[in-house]
């Protein structure tokens, strides 16, 4: 079920990562710029039903994007981290979360190690 959460993430993208998290059985998923959380509501019961493994990359800093203005003034007027832990608790997601730029966090993870990596 996803509940609303504020972000960048069409449903239609939601359908897609809902499907391919459900055609995966006990599989190793990284979300890589997970914000609040809006992509990983699409997924969380999936991933909760199928016995998944996710890990969650962001530094929670923004970017230099399109969106770089929308994410300084969030960040300026909210904890968008706190914000995205509450939403896993939520969902009970028991993710292990990593902060640290993304480059950074691909060390954490042996070559061939994934099943799904969400971009």
């Amino acid at each position: 079920m996803t509940v609303a959460v504020d972000g960048w993430f069409w449903p239609e993208e939601g359908a897609w990562y809902e499907r391919a998290a459900r055609a995966l059985d006990r599989a190793t998923l990284v979300e890589v710029g997970c914000w609040k959380g809006r992509s990983l509501s699409f997924i969380a019961a999936a991933c909760r039903e199928r016995g998944h493994t996710l890990y969650c990359v962001d530094h929670w800093r923004g970017s230099a994007d399109d969106f770089a203005a929308g994410y300084t003034a969030r960040l300026s007027s909210e904890d968008v981290e706190a914000a995205f832990r509450a939403n896993l608790a939520r969902w009970g997601l028991g993710a292990t979360v990593i902060k640290d730029e993304s480059t950074r966090a691909a060390r954490h993870f042996a070559p061939g190690s994934l099943d799904l990596v969400f971009l």
